[in-house]
């Protein structure tokens, strides 16, 4: 397995290892933008050879209440309907999640319908309203119970939202 290179290697160009990450990311929570916002990052990264922003398929504040389970396996869905590298060198789409945070309800859920399912696929997990490092320790553990196939660790993107997470 590849050790996954310090963040100051990757942000500062320090060491060998230089890795491209888009300077935008375009949350979408709806079908319909979901599709579009999929569409025009395609297009984008056939006319420019690379990926200029990353989607952000989002529970939080896509998923209506009490459709949250819906609306994850429609995320899933979405995701498998993307064409998948052939290996890590190749140009592809660069999609995400956004959990519901780790104290909501559909938490445990929205990681085994969209982790569980297509996590190979995506290319990192964004955990939202992170209070704690325990909130992040939660997260991991789930994540990591349910990533077993992916080859390489899953990017976990915390969003520190609050001064007590500060």
């Amino acid at each position: 397995m590849t050790k996954t290179p310090h963040p100051r290697q990757i942000l500062h160009g320090v060491g060998e290892q230089k890795v491209f990450l888009p300077v935008c990311d375009h949350y979408c929570g709806t079908e319909d933008r979901i599709r579009k916002s999929l569409q025009l990052q395609a297009a984008m990264l056939a006319e420019l050879g690379r990926c200029v922003f990353d989607v952000t398929l989002d529970c939080e504040d896509g998923a209506p209440v009490g459709g949250e389970a819906d609306h994850a396996v429609m995320m899933a869905d979405m995701v498998r309907s993307l064409p998948t590298p052939i290996h890590a060198d190749m140009v592809h789409q660069r999609v995400g999640v956004r959990l519901h945070p780790v104290t909501h309800p559909s938490f445990a859920s929205d990681v085994e319908l969209l982790i569980g399912a297509v996590g190979r696929q995506l290319s990192y997990v964004m955990i939202p309203k992170v209070e704690s490092l325990a909130d992040v320790d939660i997260a991991i553990q789930a994540i990591d119970a349910v990533s077993s196939a992916r080859n390489a660790p899953l990017p976990l993107h915390v969003l520190v939202e609050s001064a007590l997470s500060v």
